[in-house]
C-alpha cells in the first residue's frame, strides 16, 4: 500500500499551501482600485486622458471642476466641444499662441511635451499651468492616446513676480503659500528665508531652518547630485527639478518637485525654491503598476477557477456514482472523505476568485452549527491551539455565501492562532438576537445571528484597534494587511457588521452580525433515495464529457432520463422538437460558458421566448459572474456552483 503521506494527506496539504500563496498575492492587490481612485481624485494636479481623435475619455475631479462640469459630461468630446477657448485650442500665431492641439498632435506622433507656461481661462480667470503630456501605448507599443498632467503654478508665478516687485507683497504670498518656499544664498548655500509651509514639511521651526543649508535637508548619499542641480539652477540652465529627495528633521525622506528662480535678496544673489511634495504622484505610479498586476492575476484566477471547478464537477459526479454502487463500508467512507476534499477545493477556488474580482456573494440559507465547526477545525489543523463551541441547536439560519464567509472566519481564526504561539483555546459561540436601528454599527432593525470568536492570546492595543480593518495595516512582519479589510468588506456585502474587542494580555474577541434568514430552513425533501423517483427528461448543456456522463447516470438513479448536448444551438433545437412532439421537458441545466459555442445566457433567452415556465438552471465553475449571483434576473430558475451534489440538483428540480 502506498503511504498516505506521499500520496494522500501530504499532497493535499501542499495543494492547500499553494492556494494560500496565490491568495496572499491576490489579497495584496484586492483593494487597489479604490486606492487608485482615491489618489487620482485627491491630487491637486489636473489629470486627463485623450484618445487619438483628441476626445477626452478620462479625467479626475480636479480637471472636471476647473471646467465647471462633472467628469462624465466631458467624456467623448474635444476641448472646443467641452468649452475651451477655440483660440487657446487651435492656436493664433499672430498672438504667439501655439494651441493645445499642436502639442497634442506632437504627443500622438511619439513626443513627450512639457509646457512650463501654459495659460488657460478657468472660470473667467487666467490661470498658469505647468503641463506635461506623454503618449499612451498599448502592450504592443502602439500609441493609443495621450496622458496629460497639469499643475496650477499660478501662485508660484505670482510669487516670482511679487518678489521682484515688492517686498511687502512678497511677504504676504510667501507666508500664505501652501507650497514650501526656501531662499538660499548662492555663494554659501545657506538658507536666508523660509515660509511656514516648508517648515511644516521639514519638521523644523523657522529659527532652526535659518541655521541650515542645502546640504542639511537632503540625504547624504544623494547630496552630490543635489548640489550639482542647485549650481545648474543658479547658472540659469533650468528652473525645474523633479523627484528631489528631501530629508525631514526626523530622518524620513519625501520626494519634491522644485521650481526655482534667481533673485536679489537683502543685497545677495539668491535662489528661491518652491517645494511641492509629490509622494502622492509616486504612489499613483506604483499603484498603476500594481493594478495592472491585479488585472492579470484576476483574469488568470478566474480562468483557473472555471476550468478547475469544471473538472471537479466530473470527479464529484463519478464519486457519487461509485458511492451508490459500492457495498463496501470502508470504500464508502473513503469516497465520503474524497467528496469532503473536493468541497474544500471548491471553497478555495471560490476564495481565489473573490479576492481577485471582489464578486458579489451568492447567498443560500445555511445552518451555522456544522458550517462554523468545520471551518474552525480546518483552520486549526496542524496547530497547538484547541477549539470549543457554544452554538445552540435552534440557531437561526443565515443567507450567506458559504465560501466567502468561510474565508472571513478562517482569517479571524488564523489570526487568533498566531496570537497564541504557545498554544491556547479558540471559543466560538452564536446567539439569536434582535437589534434596533443603529444599535450595532449601521445595522437596520431586525433579527440577526451574532457569532463571537474569542481567544486568550496577546491582545491588541487601543491604537491598533482603531486601524485593524484598514487596508494594508498589519502588525505582522510578513503580513499583507488585507485579510481583515477583506473580511470587513465581505460582511458588509452580506448586510452585516463586524467589530472587535481586545485588551493587551487578555485576549481578543471578534463579533460578527449576520441577518437571519426568514424562518428555519429544512431540507426540501425528507424522502429516502429509494422514494425519490422522478420522471421525465432533463436536458443538459455542458461541454465536459465527464460532467455529462456522471449526471446522466445519477439522474437515472432518481428516475429521470437525461439528454446531453454541447452547444446552446443544439439545446434550443432539441427543446423545439420535444415541444412540437408534446413531450415537455422536466428541467433544463445550462452551463454558463461554452467555448466556441452558444452558452447558457444566450440559450435561456431563446427558450424563454417560447416557454416562461420550464425550470432552467444555470451551472458554472466561475462564481464571480453576476448570472450566478442573481440567476432570476437573466431568466434562470436558480444557479448551481460546480461541483454540486446530485441531491442539491434534485431538490431544485422537485422545488420547481
Amino acid at each position: 500500500m502506498k503511504s498516505a503521506g506521499k500520496y494522500g494527506i501530504g499532497k493535499h496539504k501542499k495543494t492547500e499551501e499553494g492556494f494560500k500563496k496565490i491568495e496572499e498575492q491576490l489579497v495584496e492587490f484586492q483593494r487597489l482600485p479604490n486606492l487608485l481612485d482615491r489618489v487620482i481624485n485627491t491630487t491637486p494636479d489636473l489629470i486627463f486622458v485623450k484618445d487619438q481623435e483628441l476626445r477626452t475619455i478620462l479625467c479626475n475631479n480636479k480637471f472636471a471642476d476647473a471646467m465647471g462640469k462633472k467628469p462624465e459630461e466631458l467624456y467623448g468630446h474635444t476641448d472646443v466641444e467641452n468649452g475651451w477657448d477655440p483660440e487657446l485650442v487651435r492656436g493664433n500665431p499672430a498672438k504667439g499662441i501655439r494651441g493645445f492641439e499642436n502639442d497634442d498632435l506632437d504627443v500622438l506622433a511619439g513626443k513627450t511635451i512639457r509646457n512650463s507656461y501654459d495659460p488657460a481661462n478657468i472660470n473667467g480667470e487666467i490661470r498658469i499651468f505647468d503641463t506635461r503630456k506623454m503618449p499612451l501605448k498599448d502592450d504592443s507599443g502602439k500609441i493609443i492616446g495621450l496622458l496629460g498632467i497639469s499643475r496650477d503654478i499660478t501662485e508660484i508665478k505670482r510669487a516670482e513676480e511679487v518678489l521682484r516687485e515688492s517686498e511687502g507683497r512678497y511677504r504676504s504670498v510667501f507666508n500664505h503659500s501652501i507650497d514650501g518656499i526656501l531662499v538660499a544664498d548662492i555663494e554659501n548655500r545657506r538658507f536666508v528665508a523660509a515660509n511656514p509651509a516648508i517648515c511644516g514639511m521639514l519638521g523644523y521651526t523657522q529659527e532652526e531652518v535659518m541655521r541650515l543649508g542645502v546640504q542639511d535637508i537632503h540625504p547624504p548619499d544623494q547630496l552630490e547630485d543635489v548640489i550639482k542641480q542647485f549650481e545648474s539652477q543658479a547658472m540659469g540652465k533650468f528652473s525645474f527639478a523633479v523627484d528631489i529627495p528631501v530629508m525631514r528633521k526626523d530622518g524620513t525622506v519625501f520626494l519634491a518637485d522644485i521650481h526655482s528662480c534667481k533673485l536679489n535678496y537683502a543685497g545677495k544673489d539668491c535662489m528661491l525654491g518652491v517645494f511641492r511634495d509629490v509622494t502622492e504622484r509616486r504612489q499613483l505610479e506604483d499603484t498603476r503598476l500594481k493594478l495592472q498586476k491585479l488585472e492579470s492575476l484576476g483574469i488568470l484566477a478566474g480562468g483557473i477557477a472555471h476550468d478547475f471547478n469544471n473538472l471537479l464537477g466530473g470527479v464529484y459526479g463519478y464519486i457519487e456514482v461509485a458511492a451508490r454502487y459500492s457495498k463496501d463500508e470502508r470504500v464508502s467512507a473513503y469516497l465520503d472523505k474524497a467528496q469532503l476534499s473536493i468541497n474544500r477545493a471548491k471553497s478555495l477556488t471560490n476564495q481565489l476568485v473573490t479576492f481577485a474580482t471582489g464578486g458579489a456573494p451568492v447567498r443560500k440559507a445555511t445552518p451555522l452549527s456544522p458550517f462554523i465547526e468545520d471551518v474552525t477545525k480546518f483552520s486549526l489543523i496542524g496547530s497547538n491551539v484547541t477549539c470549543g463551541f457554544d452554538i445552540p441547536s435552534d440557531a437561526w439560519h443565515c443567507n450567506i455565501d458559504k465560501e466567502q464567509v468561510s474565508q472571513v472566519l478562517s482569517n479571524i481564526i488564523i489570526n487568533s492562532r498566531q496570537a497564541m504561539p504557545n498554544g491556547g483555546t479558540v471559543l466560538v459561540s452564536a446567539a439569536n438576537i434582535y437589534l434596533k436601528d443603529n444599535e450595532i454599527g449601521s445595522l437596520t432593525e431586525g433579527e440577526y445571528v451574532k457569532i463571537s470568536i474569542r481567544d486568550n492570546g496577546v491582545g491588541i492595543s487601543k491604537e491598533m484597534l482603531k486601524k485593524i480593518f484598514d487596508p494594508f495595516f498589519t502588525t505582522k512582519q510578513t503580513g499583507t494587511g488585507l485579510g481583515l479589510a477583506v473580511s470587513y468588506s465581505v460582511i458588509k456585502k452580506h448586510d452585516g457588521w463586524i467589530d472587535v474587542e481586545s485588551e493587551p494580555g487578555k485576549g481578543t474577541v471578534f463579533n460578527i452580525y449576520l441577518p437571519a434568514s426568514k424562518g428555519i430552513q429544512t431540507n426540501a425533501s425528507s424522502k429516502t433515495d429509494s422514494e425519490q423517483k422522478g420522471a421525465g427528461t432533463i436536458l443538459i448543456l455542458d461541454d465536459q464529457e465527464e460532467m455529462c456522463d456522471s449526471l446522466r447516470e445519477l439522474l437515472g438513479c432518481f428516475g429521470y432520463s437525461a439528454v446531453c448536448v454541447k452547444d446552446g444551438r443544439d439545446a434550443v433545437k432539441f427543446f423545439i422538437e420535444e415541444t412540437k412532439a408534446q413531450r415537455p421537458l422536466t428541467a433544463i441545466i445550462l452551463d454558463l460558458t461554452i467555448p466556441n459555442g452558444m452558452g447558457g445566457k444566450e440559450t435561456v433567452a431563446e427558450i424563454r421566448k417560447m416557454d416562461s415556465k420550464v425550470p432552467v438552471f444555470v451551472s458554472s465553475g466561475y462564481y464571480a459572474d453576476p448570472v450566478i449571483a442573481d440567476p432570476t434576473a437573466y431568466g434562470f430558475t436558480a444557479s448551481l456552483k460546480k461541483p454540486f451534489a446530485i441531491k442539491e440538483l434534485i431538490r431544485l428540480i422537485e422545488g420547481s
